[in-house]
C-alpha cells in the first residue's frame, strides 16, 4: 500500500487511539438492542444509518454515502468491533487494522439487527472486544417484494426478491450523485452500489442445512487523495465482496444439539487517480462448531472448537476453543464461560467472562464481567515498510452493571453502567507498536413506551474520555406510530462535542455538538401496497463528523413498496 494512501485510510478509518492521550438466539449474553426492519426496507441505505439511534454507537462517515463509515461502540476503535451476517464474520481482512466499512452493507434481505455491547470474545474469539453487530436475513413464506426510491442528491434506489418457504432471493442498486466529500469542495462524490444475496435451507427444526451467499458490487468516488488534491475529481475506488456460507444443524438427542458452520469471504478493493493505482485483496474463512448441551433441567452446558484464516500477500491462523456453563430459573440466572485461542504469531490467550443477574421488587439487575483481545490484522503485522511481526494482541477487561424496570404498564426504563480498560493498543509511530492504553467509563440510559399504536424511545450515552471523535455525550428520541392505513416515524438525536485532528493541516481540532430531525410518513393505498415520503435533516445543519469532510443537508425522498 502507498505511503500516502496508507496515511489517508489511517485518518478516516482505522484506530483513532494515540500514545500522547491520558490513560484513558448466541448464548453468554443477550442483545442489548434489536432493530426490526420491515420486508420492503427501511428508509436507511446503508447499515450504519440504519445503527445512528442506537445509544453508545457513534457512527463516523467522511462525507455522503459510499465514504469511509466506522462504528466505535462504547468508545472503543472500529476494529474492535466484530460485524456478522447470520453468523459470519465480514470484517475487511485487507484495510490497515482489520475493521468493517459499514458503507459497504446495503440492507438487502435484512430482517433485524443484533447488538452486543462490551466484550464478546468468549464465543467469537479475536475482533469482538468492544462488541458483536450481527445482521439477520430473513426468511418466509411471503411472496414476491419490491421497492424504489428516490430524492436528494439524485438518489435512486431499487430491491427486489422473492421469499418463499425454504428460501430468500433478493437484488437491489442503489446509486446518488451526491456531495462534496472534502467540505466545501467544489465537485460531488457519487456513488453506486449492487449487491445479490440467496439463502437457502433444507430440513426442519430437528435436523437440517443451509446454503447462503451474498455479492456486492460498489464504485465509490473519493476525496482526499493520495496525490496531495484535497477536492480530487478523479479518485475512485471500486470494491467487490464476495459471501460464502454452509451450515449443518441438528439435535443429537433430546438433550444435545449442534452446529457446524464453514464461511468465506473474498475482498476486492481498488483505488485510482491520474496514473495512480492501487490494488488490495484479502480472504478469510472461518469454522465454527458450538454445541449445546441440557445437563439439568436449569443447567446448560455450551461449548465447541473454531478455526479462523486471514490470507492476503501473507496469512495467519487463529484456533479456539470455548466453553461455557450457564444456570436459570424463572428470573434468575448465573453464566460463567472460560475460552483458549492460540495464534499462529503471538501463542496463546484465555478469555473468561461472568454474569449475574435476578429480578428483586419488580427490578431487574444484571452484573457481567469479561475480558476480550483482538490479534494484529495482516496489515500491522506484515506491511513491509511499516509492520511489526512482534506486535502482540490488544486486550480489554470490562465490568457492567445494569439495572432495568418496568415502571408502568408498558413504559419500561433501564440504565447500565461501565468501565473499559484497553491495554497494549496498537499506535502507529514510524512502525506499528503496542503502546497505547485507555480506561474508558460510561453509561447508558433508555427510555422505551409501547402501546397499541404507538412508541415511544428516549436514549442517552454518556462516555467518559477525550480520544478523538468520541463524544463525551450522545442523545436520541423517537415516536412511531402505527396503524393499518398509516403510519409515521419521527427521530431526533444530538451528538456532543469531540476532539479530532484536522484532514488537511493536521491540527487538533473540537468540533462543534450537532442534532438532526428526521421524520418518514407512510401511507398503504392499496392491500399490500405503501408509499413513502422522508425528511432527512430537516433542520437543514451544517456538521461534521468528520473534521474537514462534509455532511448531508436537508433532504426529501420518495418510494413505494409492495410487500405481501
Amino acid at each position: 500500500m502507498g505511503v500516502n494512501h496508507m496515511l489517508v485510510l489511517l485518518f478516516l478509518f482505522t484506530s483513532a487511539w494515540s500514545d500522547t492521550l491520558p490513560a484513558i438466539v448466541i448464548r453468554g449474553s443477550s442483545a442489548n438492542q434489536t432493530l426490526e426492519l420491515p420486508v420492503s426496507g427501511k428508509s436507511a441505505a446503508t447499515l450504519g444509518d440504519a445503527l445512528r439511534s442506537v445509544p453508545g454507537l457513534t457512527i463516523m462517515r467522511a462525507g455522503g454515502p459510499g465514504q469511509p463509515s466506522a462504528v466505535f461502540i462504547r468508545g472503543a476503535s472500529a476494529e474492535h468491533t466484530l460485524v456478522l451476517i447470520d453468523g459470519v464474520e465480514v470484517n475487511d481482512a485487507s484495510s490497515p487494522a482489520g475493521a468493517f466499512d459499514f458503507s459497504t452493507l446495503d440492507l438487502n434481505l435484512v430482517e433485524r439487527i443484533e447488538i452486543y455491547k462490551g466484550p464478546q470474545s468468549l464465543r467469537f474469539g479475536s475482533g469482538a472486544s468492544a462488541g458483536v453487530i450481527n445482521v439477520i436475513t430473513r426468511m418466509g413464506p411471503r411472496g414476491p417484494f419490491a421497492r424504489v426510491r428516490g430524492g436528494s442528491y439524485q438518489t435512486h434506489q431499487q430491491s427486489a426478491g422473492w421469499l418463499g418457504g425454504h428460501y430468500a432471493l433478493g437484488v437491489s442498486r442503489f446509486d446518488t450523485q451526491g456531495f462534496s466529500a472534502v467540505r466545501k469542495g467544489s465537485e460531488a462524490d457519487g456513488f453506486r452500489q449492487e449487491s445479490a444475496a440467496g439463502k437457502f435451507r433444507w430440513g426442519g427444526p430437528d435436523l437440517g442445512a443451509e446454503l447462503s451467499g451474498r455479492f456486492t458490487g460498489a464504485r465509490a468516488e473519493l476525496d482526499f487523495g493520495p496525490l496531495g488534491d484535497a477536492d480530487d475529481p478523479d479518485y475512485v475506488s471500486r470494491t467487490r465482496r464476495t459471501l460464502f456460507s454452509a451450515r449443518g444443524f441438528g439435535n443429537w438427542s433430546e438433550d444435545l444439539r449442534g452446529e457446524i458452520l464453514i464461511s468465506r469471504q473474498e475482498l476486492a478493493r481498488d483505488y485510482r487517480t491520474g496514473g495512480f493505482r492501487e490494488d488490495h485483496s484479502a480472504r478469510n474463512w472461518r469454522v465454527d462448531a458450538p454445541f449445546a448441551w441440557r445437563t439439568h433441567s436449569h443447567v446448560n452446558l455450551e461449548f465447541g472448537p473454531s478455526f479462523r484464516e486471514e490470507r492476503g500477500a501473507k496469512s495467519e491462523a487463529t484456533s479456539g476453543f470455548f466453553s461455557g456453563l450457564s444456570f436459570a430459573r424463572e428470573s434468575d440466572f448465573a453464566e460463567l464461560g472460560l475460552r483458549v485461542d492460540r495464534h499462529s504469531r503471538f501463542g496463546s490467550f484465555n478469555t473468561y467472562a461472568a454474569t449475574l443477574g435476578g429480578e428483586w421488587g419488580g427490578t431487574r439487575f444484571t452484573a457481567r464481567a469479561a475480558n476480550g483481545f483482538k490479534a494484529p490484522s495482516l496489515y500491522q503485522l506484515h506491511e513491509p515498510a511499516f509492520g511489526n511481526a512482534e506486535l502482540k494482541a490488544e486486550t480489554v477487561s470490562s465490568i457492567q452493571l445494569g439495572v432495568n424496570r418496568e415502571l408502568t404498564q408498558g413504559l419500561l426504563a433501564g440504565l447500565t453502567l461501565y468501565r473499559q480498560s484497553y491495554r497494549d493498543l496498537i499506535v502507529f509511530d514510524g512502525r506499528y507498536v503496542n503502546r497505547a492504553r485507555a480506561d474508558v467509563p460510561g453509561g447508558e440510559f433508555e427510555l422505551i413506551l409501547a402501546r397499541e399504536r404507538w412508541n415511544a424511545s428516549l436514549g442517552a450515552a454518556y462516555t467518559d474520555t477525550s480520544l478523538p471523535r468520541r463524544p463525551r455525550w450522545g442523545w436520541s428520541a423517537g415516536v412511531d406510530r402505527l396503524g393499518d392505513t398509516w403510519d409515521a416515524r419521527v427521530e431526533y438525536r444530538g451528538v456532543g462535542r469531540r476532539r479530532d485532528i484536522d484532514a488537511f493541516t493536521g491540527a487538533p481540532f473540537e468540533l462543534s455538538s450537532f442534532d438532526t430531525l428526521a421524520a418518514e410518513f407512510g401511507w398503504s393505498f392499496r392491500p399490500k401496497w405503501r408509499t413513502s415520503f422522508e425528511i432527512e435533516n430537516a433542520f437543514d445543519r451544517d456538521y461534521q463528523e468528520v473534521a474537514g469532510f462534509g455532511a448531508a443537508g436537508l433532504g426529501a425522498y420518495a418510494g413505494v413498496a409492495y410487500a405481501p
